[in-house]
């Protein structure tokens, strides 16, 4: 296919809209749309009805080929000419049947979307050149009797007696002559005044259809309809069909200064217009009875004249003209043109109007795509870029990294403890911190740095082109200390953390799961190495981790399997040296990996919501441990229970506690809970209040590892604890250290002054054992009496 052929098939498809048929098949001359290469691209019904032809056929021809042969190549230089120029011509058609006919032809080159095209539109003057001839048969008629009279004045002259006989009938006849011809002549000017009235038409209903702005476009409606009949006085009246009004929304001459006016859709002249649907003139407008009462101050006014604006075949309003002369009224010529003139008024409202509406969809259309896009590629809640963002951006890094194009670090964060903050402080309040973090990491990441939030609490960051570990270990260190810090939430200051795992491509993978499972890696040997910190991806490290993946799958089954098991160490009365209670540890024996440390699993179960399911075991072999001891007579001893923070932290905590004690049947004195002190660093407040509500239930509460976190006088005099344990590291340096003695010995003062009692954890050997008697500490732990023993075991020690 040619190019022109293309542009041709293009401009057709173009054209077949439904917009452009209605323009063409309204209108009542013949128009056609020509390629530049003269091809017919469309016609409309009024051709194929004059033609003869189908619209198929006239869309397989080309424009001189309905021309008659003989005048094909006269008129070339006259059709380029009125292309343009935009002149009328005239020419000889030839319908499909052969009949010949005349035709004015208005062409003009116009820009359409799919390039040059050319509009003509062909008007039947069969009519008019039929009224031509007629008048120059008249003229030669007229010249032929002039010269008869001459010929009779000669013959007059002879025959003077004659004359004078037949001069009252000659006058007569020459009289009727001057009239016919003065008749012919105001024709002629009818048909020039005509012409030049449809050329002004034509002009003005192109200039129309290249407006697609609808202000504008109104405007120039109501100026081109009043420049038509020679008038300054016009407006555009618009429908509110809401309203029920009709408002003027464009004016000029006397209407310039009155836009805005509403009137009811029943009244005035606009009021029978729109129940019509048909043109209304109004000659002697200032006496006329239903003129509407807030025109009257348009007193001047002699004749309006309202068209009808439609779509669709209603009335959406009405184009207005006025005279104000006495003698000038609307008459027909006018209405006719004027009606022509508001069926391409309206049509190219009508264009303008679709155009604007297309242009304001293409607009809600970009401002929904760009919400999508943000949506599926942006986080709500800190605005950073999402999981999905990040990927796509590391998967475009890494491939120009297997070119060797590209080097970068990850940075794969994690914000410490920030669970206990949902469960205690409740989601928003962790949202809040999740929020001021992403700001504190997009500060301390720099400028060539891309930050996103890949999760809950979990961020990473993409730092293009550095490879340098110093850097990036310097990039770190700023990181973590940002975020090492109390965070106003509401109206409380929590102190909070992140912990950080750091890997490079391509050197550690090159692809994006490769190199997010080692930043994933390094990562946990931060939290593993206490928090609040930050690592390298290294070999070791991820075997760990590779172990720690394998231990968490098993310990998930443990429980089923029958594999944890409780022992029970012995606390003992320093003073008489007899029991008072059991401590119960729990133990994992696994099938895959034999015996597994508390140190090393314990850790695990907490990093997930898999420690509230072991706790709930231990707590309940611990109460049907306790059972059984008050079943044997041994009410007065008690076992102790560890609970993790998330425990804790947990809804139904203190409900669980109660059931389970109910259920066992046990006195609740005989149950005591230890926890540690970083149950109190997320929330003080709601800590002590489910810690009050176990004590109100009678259960004994103790303070586990007393001196190795956060503890403080103030904690301790709000906490409804009854006994502080301190931990093995300070017991471990009595002996050897006289200030590390005499700093326990001041702890366990305190301890008493504040009506607590004191137990020493790990205490090994006899000479510890003296010497925290010395101090007075009331209970002793350790292997210097037991270590932690199987539940048969440890009943034989109440037969002490």
């Amino acid at each position: 296919m040619s190019g022109q052929d293309k542009n041709q098939t293009e401009a057709t498809n173009y054209i077949d809209s439904v917009f452009y048929k209605s323009i063409l098949e309204q209108a009542r001359d013949m128009i056609f749309i020509v390629a530049t290469n003269g091809r017919i691209i469309e016609a409309n019904h009024a051709a194929v009805n004059a033609y003869g032809y189908s619209l198929d056929e006239l869309r397989q021809m080309c424009v001189h080929e309905l021309r008659s042969p003989e005048m094909r190549g006269a008129i070339d230089s006259q059709l380029l000419r009125a292309q343009q120029d935009g002149i009328l011509f005239r020419a000889v058609y030839l319908r499909k049947n052969g009949e010949r006919f005349p035709a004015e032809v208005s062409s003009r080159r116009v820009q359409l979307l799919t390039g040059d095209a050319v509009v003509s539109i062909v008007r039947d003057i069969t009519e008019t050149v039929a009224a031509e001839a007629a008048l120059k048969k008249s003229e030669a008629e007229l010249w032929l009797r002039n010269k008869e009279m001459a010929a009779t004045y000669e013959d007059l002259m002879v025959a003077h007696e004659e004359l004078t006989a037949t001069y009252e009938e000659l006058t007569a006849s020459e009289e009727e002559l001057r009239q016919q011809f003065d008749e012919l002549l105001s024709r002629d000017a009818e048909i020039r005044r005509q012409n030049g009235i449809l050329t002004s038409l034509h002009d003005t209903a192109i200039g129309l259809m290249h407006r697609l702005d609808p202000e504008e476009l109104l405007q120039q409606i109501v100026t081109g309809a009043a420049g038509l009949v020679g008038t300054p006085h016009g407006f555009i009246y618009r429908l509110d069909k809401h309203k029920g009004v009709f408002y003027r929304s464009h004016g000029v001459g006397l209407y310039e200064t009155d836009i805005g006016r509403e009137i009811p859709v029943t009244e005035g002249i606009v009021g029978t217009v729109y129940q019509t649907g048909e043109p209304v003139v109004v000659n002697e407008y200032p006496v006329w009875r239903n003129r509407y009462q807030s025109s009257a101050q348009f007193g001047e006014l002699n004749s309006v004249l309202q068209i009808p604006l439609k779509s669709n075949g209603q009335v959406v309003g009405t184009i207005g003209l006025a005279y104000c002369e006495k003698k000038k009224v609307f008459g027909a010529d006018e209405i006719e043109i004027l009606s022509q003139f508001a069926e391409l008024a309206s049509i190219a409202l009508d264009n303008a109007l679709l155009n604007a509406s297309l242009e304001e969809e293409l607009r809600e259309r970009k401002v929904r795509e760009q919400a999508i896009w943000r949506l599926a590629y942006y986080d709500s809640l800190t605005g950073l870029p999402n999981r999905t963002y990040f990927q796509e951006r590391l998967s475009a890094e890494l491939d120009k990294a297997r070119r060797g194009e590209a080097t970068g670090a990850i940075l794969h964060i994690d914000l410490d403890d920030l669970k206990l903050i949902n469960d205690t402080l409740g989601h928003a309040c962790g949202d809040e911190i999740i929020a001021k973090a992403g700001e504190y990491i997009v500060a301390g990441a720099g400028e060539n740095a891309l930050v996103a939030r890949v999760a809950g609490d979990e961020f990473t960051i993409l730092i293009l082109g550095e490879s340098d570990r110093g850097k990036v270990a310097h990039i770190a260190d700023s990181l973590i200390k940002q975020l090492c810090r109390e965070y106003e939430i509401s109206e409380s200051k929590v102190h909070m953390s992140g912990s950080m795992g750091i890997a490079f491509y391509p050197e550690d993978g090159d692809t994006a799961a490769d190199v997010l499972t080692k930043a994933d890696l390094a990562l946990y040997e931060a939290k593993r190495s206490g928090k609040n910190a930050w690592r390298f991806c290294e070999a070791k490290s991820q075997l760990i981790a590779y172990e720690n993946m394998l231990l968490r799958r098993d310990l998930r089954e443990a429980v089923e399997r029958g594999e944890l098991a409780l022992h029970y160490q012995p606390l003992v009365d320093a003073q008489c040296g007899c029991v008072v209670s059991f401590e119960a540890l729990l133990r994992w024996t696994s099938s895959t990996y034999g015996v597994v440390p508390p140190s090393r699993f314990i850790p695990l179960a907490e990093e997930s919501d898999m420690i509230l399911g072991i706790g709930k075991w231990v707590l309940e072999e611990s109460c049907r441990f306790i059972h059984k001891l008050a079943a044997m007579g041994n009410e007065d001893i008690h076992v102790s229970v560890n609970v993790s923070p998330r425990q804790l932290a947990a809804d139904d905590f203190v409900a669980l506690v109660r059931e389970t004690i109910d259920r066992e049947g046990i006195n609740p004195k005989q149950l005591e809970i230890e926890i540690t002190e970083n149950v109190l660093i997320t929330s003080m407040e709601e800590s002590t209040r489910r810690l009050s509500e176990l004590r109100a239930i009678g259960v004994r509460l103790s303070l586990d590892d007393f001196g190795t976190g956060y503890s403080s006088l103030t904690y301790l005099r709000s906490l409804p604890v009854g006994t502080l344990k301190l931990d093995k590291s300070f017991i471990d340096q009595i002996l050897s250290d006289v200030r590390q003695l005499q700093f326990i010995s001041s702890i366990i003062n305190m301890a008493h002054v504040l009506g607590l009692a004191v137990v020493a954890e790990g205490v090994e050997t006899e000479e510890q054992l003296e010497k925290l008697v010395e101090c007075q500490c009331d209970f002793i732990q350790g292997y210097v009496f037991s270590r932690p023993v199987t539940e048969k075991e440890a009943l034989l020690f109440l037969d002490w």
